[in-house]
């Protein structure tokens, strides 16, 4: 069971690096007009975007379980379990929000860059999401050691 309680960590980098990639080729995607690199450009963005929901899916999930097997945790670190849990939510609803807007601005015929600026606005704020449940994921790990397995000597010490 160990190694699903310690998942977490690696299951929620991955998105995480994936967005940075996503923003890396928007903005290649920005400066690089010639047709032929347009459509590699097209096939990677749509590659990095349903790995990145997939991502963000599998990051929730084992967040989930990793909080289910975390034990008896205070009440403050509860508290703050359920804050990264609320923003794991909505980070994983904007991620399907992403996909959509990103097909949409694709498939467009009409009112293509409206659909392109929405998309743009939920890349951001996938952004901004991403920090907060980091963050609160951080604060769970360094301040409260929730997911650190203690040594033997930290849990004798425990005991004394």
């Amino acid at each position: 069971m160990d190694i699903l309680r310690f998942s977490h960590p690696i299951l929620s980098g991955f998105p995480s690096a994936l967005l940075v990639l996503l923003l890396i080729v928007e903005g290649m995607h920005l400066f690089i007009r010639k047709s032929s690199s347009n459509e590699k450009i097209i096939f990677l963005k749509s590659f990095v975007i349903i790995a990145l929901l997939i991502g963000v899916g599998s990051a929730f999930g084992s967040g989930y379980l990793a909080s289910y097997l975390a034990g008896d945790i205070s009440e403050d670190a509860k508290a703050v379990i359920s804050a990264h849990h609320s923003t794991g939510k909505i980070l994983l609803a904007n991620s399907v929000l992403l996909v959509t807007f990103y097909w949409l601005a694709q498939a467009a015929e009409h009112g293509k860059r409206i659909f392109k600026f929405l998309y743009a606005i939920i890349l951001l704020a996938q952004v901004i999401i991403t920090f907060l449940t980091g963050n609160k994921g951080g604060i769970l790990v360094f301040d409260y050691g929730i997911g650190v397995k203690k040594s033997s000597q930290q849990q004798g010490a425990d005991v004394m």
